[in-house]
């Protein structure tokens, strides 16, 4: 039986309210399907879940058109990554979403309305939604209400295998596994970090955030005070900035010339944005990489070695590390 304990807490979490059934064009209409496991979900977790279900969505008419890791909406702060135009172009109706549970855990799986907006979905709109911790107990019940007639079916060639796709990525310059020349120069900005909006959209429908509600704030402050830190006793010309209230145009007129950033997500993810020469690729749930940015030319510096780690304070440290490194090697 589905798992419907606490589905009244999820629903007021999503900012949205339970349907009775799923929408009664899901056999007749586009869907986009957005799935979000935990970081420390195994690598591919997500996909693996994708083929579960399309397997289910080519046997019954759903025509789930693309599958998105939802997590790699939110690698970059301050970056909103749209879904792509491609896909927008297909008159998509519905959303499916697939929240993946923590161990021990129940899922949450939801079917409603997309709304063509960056959030994807509306405050206060109507989701058939059920937790579980066997999905085939979520198909069962879906196959019986198809059953009755009251869902037409006019989609008759569905894909049995899942289409995957990437939200838009940065606009990133050429990226080098190097520093800027005359290091010691140059004036850089550490942006400011925000937690993400109260209001309704697919960020809280992110699996870490959605079963640790407290979380993001914590982390932000967290981290804003070790970059705080980081501004007051770094060797070089450091500054808070805040780009919620500036542009990088206004910042180079202030003679701010690089910004210390980072991207969070999984390795595949992470491994395609930036190219680096002899780097030992492995599977990881999860990585952390910053970087200088230029703000003349959008180049990214990578630093000489390659210093991703799963922790965010380990990896804030090894960067900057190799940017000490670089400042003596550079004086002398």
């Amino acid at each position: 039986m589905t798992g419907q304990s606490g589905i009244s807490a999820y629903l007021d979490q999503l900012k949205v309210n339970q349907a009775l059934d799923p929408p009664q064009d899901i056999l007749s209409t586009k869907s986009l399907v957005l799935i979000s496991a935990p970081v420390e979900a195994a690598p591919g977790e997500w996909k693996k879940r994708a083929e579960e279900m399309q397997a289910f969505f080519g046997e019954t008419g759903i025509d789930a058109v693309a599958y998105f890791n939802l997590n790699r909406k939110f690698t970059l702060p301050d970056f909103d990554a749209i879904v792509p135009k491609l896909i927008t172009d297909r008159q998509i109706t519905n959303l499916i979403f697939l929240i993946i549970g923590e161990k021990e855990e129940e899922s949450i799986i939801g079917f409603g309305a997309y709304n063509g907006k960056s959030s994807m979905y509306d405050r206060s709109s109507t989701f058939w939604t059920r937790s579980f911790t066997d999905i085939e107990t979520v198909f069962e019940e879906m196959s019986l209400l198809f059953k009755t007639g009251a869902f037409p079916r006019t989609n008759l060639l569905v894909n049995d295998k899942p289409e995957f796709f990437d939200f838009s990525r940065p606009a990133f310059a050429a990226n080098y596994a190097s520093f800027p020349p005359e290091l010691s120069t140059k004036v850089v900005g550490i942006p400011t970090l925000r937690s993400q909006s109260g209001e309704a959209g697919v960020h809280l429908m992110v699996a870490d955030n959605f079963h640790n509600p407290d979380k993001p704030a914590t982390e932000v402050a967290e981290r804003n005070m070790a970059l705080q830190a980081l501004a007051l006793d770094s060797l070089m010309n450091m500054r808070r900035v805040d780009l919620k209230s500036t542009t990088e145009a206004l910042l180079r007129r202030d003679g701010v010339t690089h910004l210390l950033y980072y991207v969070a997500g999984d390795s595949e993810y992470i491994y395609k944005l930036f190219r680096f020469k002899g780097r030992e690729d492995v599977p990881a749930s999860y990585l952390v990489k910053f970087f200088l940015k230029d703000l003349r030319n959008r180049n990214i510096f990578l630093g000489r070695r390659w210093d991703a780690s799963p922790d965010w304070q380990e990896a804030l440290n090894s960067f900057m590390a190799q940017i000490e490194q670089e400042l003596a090697q550079q004086a002398n």
